[in-house]
């Protein structure tokens, strides 16, 4: 199950020309599926959190499908560093995610700020585990001129 679901992510990583919101959906299908099996692979909720993520970026307008995408991906990023507490990447996407939701319409002031504080200590973490990760600089970056 793990494996379908690095496939089906992989999958849409390389095809452009493929649904992209089909392709998010089939590998947050295929990781649940794993979870519901093991629930204690780290990878399958990273991956489904990446899914999710994407699922929101895809939706740049900003609607509340995304923002229930980002929370999502929140969620599933917390859960892969509850059971591996020293997995930079998930510390960057999760910075990431609360990033993107704060950006989104809607967003109250006081949640804007709190997501983009719990960012900064995320991205703060991921830098600290793997100091040389190009995306996270850039992302500290864009969040230090905010």
């Amino acid at each position: 199950d793990l494996g379908r679901c690095l496939v089906k992510l992989g999958r849409h990583r390389r095809r452009v020309q493929e649904n992209p919101l089909e392709a998010y959906d089939r590998a947050t299908a295929a990781c649940g599926q794993a979870i519901r099996r093991n629930g204690k692979l780290v990878e399958a909720f990273h991956l489904r959190a990446e899914a999710h993520r994407g699922r929101g970026e895809w939706r740049a307008g900003g609607d509340a499908e995304a923002a229930q995408a980002y929370r999502d991906a929140i969620e599933d990023y917390s859960k892969a560093l509850e059971l591996a507490p020293r997995f930079p990447s998930a510390y960057a996407g999760r910075g990431r995610a609360r990033m993107l939701l704060a950006d989104v319409p809607g967003t109250q002031t006081a949640e804007a700020r709190q997501l983009l504080e719990g960012a900064n200590e995320d991205l703060e973490e991921a830098a600290r585990l793997a100091p040389l990760e190009e995306e996270v600089k850039s992302w500290r970056e864009e969040l230090k001129k905010r």
